[in-house]
């Protein structure tokens, strides 16, 4: 399949934003490290979900080198939803939280970061598999439209739920 002809796409500079995951990522861990992390609501509840999310976005990376289109597809939105139902549950303990408190600080902005960042990329992920296994069930621009929307319309609903500008600062796509 020919560049031009994927209806949606990731635009390569979205990608820098994974510096600044990485960065709230590793923030996140040690935050877990400090002696006063079990009494942590947000960090008991998120624990097991960002460690299933942590493992699904590394298994896409090797599923993505291997070429297991399908496998990627299944990895993303089970990292997707392993942090972005667990987040969507806690909605009214992260409103409630004041604006630098380390729990939304080091908990709440990496992990809503990286739920924002693959609510945009799993549609994305689906859709290019879908025109790279020529499944697309509508015309290519149309598929592309409606995931736009969909990404949107989900970005809006969550970031109204969290009341967190980190959920879709990094939003990919073009």
């Amino acid at each position: 399949m020919r560049l031009r002809e994927i209806p949606l796409r990731v635009a390569a500079y979205a990608f820098s934003i994974w510096g600044l995951i990485y960065i709230g990522l590793l923030i996140y861990a040690v935050r877990q490290l400090l002696p006063r992390t079990g009494e942590s609501q947000l960090i008991n509840r998120l624990g097991w979900p960002s460690v299933v999310a942590f493992l699904g976005i590394g298994g896409w990376i090797v599923a993505a080198a291997y070429d297991w289109r399908w496998m990627t597809v299944i990895l993303i939105f089970m990292a997707w939803l392993a942090l972005l139902l667990p987040l969507l549950s806690l909605a009214s303990t992260i409103r409630a939280l004041p604006l630098m408190h380390a729990d939304r600080t080091t908990v709440v902005w990496p992990l809503a970061a990286l739920a924002g960042w693959l609510t945009a990329a799993a549609p994305l992920n689906l859709v290019g598999v879908l025109t790279s296994e020529q499944l697309l069930p509508l015309p290519p621009t149309t598929m592309a439209l409606i995931a736009v929307g969909v990404i949107a319309g989900i970005g809006i609903g969550v970031t109204a739920r969290l009341r967190t500008l980190a959920f879709p600062c990094p939003s990919p796509g073009r």
